[in-house]
């Protein structure tokens, strides 16, 4: 998997999309806690904001909840593939269900 080194370097970048302000302080905080740098950590709040970002900031992983302000489910997952074809996506959704997650990695090629 081409991932799994990707965490080891701390120059990675990291956009986080969450609705959720509390639970975006907190991954932020751990990321920047473990020396991962504040100007690699992005946040967005909707595919909106994630397609603003895609023109100056292009994440190696994104860490995407699935239902926030504009989308919801799959389609966010596939959006957010769609603007960052070539970025690691970790789910962390608290809606998340094993039907939505088998439609996900369904799409992975």
């Amino acid at each position: 998997f081409p991932y799994t080194t990707l965490f080891r370097s701390k120059n990675i970048k990291v956009l986080i999309v969450e609705d959720d302000h509390f639970f975006t302080q907190l991954i932020y905080f751990q990321l920047t806690s473990n020396n991962y740098s504040s100007s690699h950590v992005q946040h967005a709040r909707s595919i909106m904001e994630v397609e603003e970002f895609s023109k100056f900031f292009i994440p190696d992983v994104v860490l995407l909840d699935l239902n926030i302000v504009d989308s919801n489910g799959k389609e966010t997952f596939e959006r957010t593939m769609k603007i960052f074809p070539k970025s690691a996506i970790i789910i962390l959704s608290g809606m998340l269900k094993t039907f939505t997650s088998f439609h996900c990695r369904g799409m992975i090629s």
